[in-house]
């Protein structure tokens, strides 16, 4: 019996060809289950971090392989919680905190923002100000 696309996405042994594939799939769910997948290549994660569907974006953006030229790029996005999970990834960098503080702000946010340890005073300062006026 072969397994469904879902059930590829969400298998462990499913290799990153196979992954590369299904990232492609017109269904939504088939592609967050690549993005959630723990064995997915940098590349792939890259592509989905583009996606139309917000589900799949939120799985990139949890993702603890999403490197920080991903996470960068998706600084921009229109989803408050992508954001704010960018805020607290593993992989988030002093670069991508700073570019996260100059877009689209949000109490949450800021308050994520200013809690990591790797945000710099003057972009604490820079928010706790804008948390005053939020």
């Amino acid at each position: 019996m072969s397994l469904s696309k879902q059930e590829q996405a969400e298998d462990k042994n499913t290799p990153a060809p196979i992954l590369k594939t299904l990232a492609s799939d017109e269904d939504w769910m088939v592609r967050e289950a690549v993005a959630n997948h723990g064995h997915i290549l940098a590349k792939t994660l890259d592509d989905l971090s583009n996606d139309e569907n917000e589900l799949v974006r939120l799985a990139v953006s949890l993702n603890k392989h999403t490197n920080s030229k991903t996470l960068t790029t998706m600084c921009s996005d229109e989803s408050d919680s992508v954001r704010l999970n960018i805020s607290k990834h593993p992989e988030v960098t002093l670069r991508v905190l700073t570019v996260l503080s100059l877009g689209n702000m949000n109490k949450d946010l800021a308050q994520s923002i200013i809690k990591n340890p790797k945000t710099q005073e003057k972009v604490i300062v820079k928010l706790t100000a804008l948390l005053e006026e939020l």
